[in-house]
C-alpha cells in the first residue's frame, strides 16, 4: 500500500508542476481509494440519505444494486473540489488528511441528485463552504441516515 500512496503522490506533484489534473485523474484517484479505502466505497457501508435508507431499508450490497430502487450514489465532497484542494497539497501528509477527509461515497435517491443538480452542485461545493463533508447535502436540505452507516460498519 506504501508503495500506491507513492505513486499517487507522484501523480499529485506533477499536476502541482503544471497546474493542472489533466487527463484521468478523476480515474487514478478512483484507483487509488479503492485500493486504500475499499471501506469508504464498499455498498454496504456507505451512508445513506433517509430518503434512500427508505427506498433499500436493508442497505445496498452491491454496485448496481441501487440503480433499480432509484438511487444514485455520489461522492459528498464532489472529485473535482478534492482535487483542487490536492493541488495546494504541499506534503504527502496533507493529501493524506484531505483524502481522509473529504472521501466519502453517499447514496442518495434520484430527486435528491437532481435537486443537488438543479442547485449548481453537482461538481461543487456551496458558496460559503465551511470545509464540512456534508455541507451540499445541508445546502439542499437532505437529511443522512447516519445510524444505517453506522450499523453497516459493525455487520462487515
Amino acid at each position: 500500500m506504501e508503495q500506491i500512496k507513492e505513486l499517487f503522490w507522484a501523480r499529485v506533484k506533477v499536476a502541482r508542476e503544471t497546474g493542472s489534473l489533466g487527463r484521468g485523474f478523476r480515474y487514478d484517484l478512483e484507483d487509488y481509494l479503492g485500493s486504500i479505502w475499499p471501506e469508504k466505497l464498499r455498498p454496504g457501508l456507505i451512508p445513506m440519505s433517509v430518503g434512500a435508507a427508505k427506498l433499500a431499508p436493508n442497505g445496498i450490497r452491491q454496485h448496481g444494486e441501487g440503480k433499480p430502487l432509484g438511487l444514485a450514489f455520489e461522492h459528498s465532497v464532489p472529485l473535482k473540489v478534492i482535487g483542487s484542494l490536492l493541488l495546494e497539497a504541499e506534503t504527502q501528509e496533507a493529501m493524506m488528511r484531505i483524502l481522509e477527509r473529504y472521501v466519502q461515497i453517499v447514496w442518495v435517491t434520484k430527486d435528491e441528485d437532481i435537486r443537488l443538480n438543479q442547485m449548481g452542485l453537482r461538481s461543487k461545493m456551496p458558496a460559503d463552504w465551511d470545509r464540512t463533508t456534508y455541507a451540499r447535502y445541508v445546502a439542499a436540505g437532505i437529511e443522512l441516515n447516519h445510524q444505517h452507516y453506522v450499523s453497516a460498519q459493525k455487520e462487515a
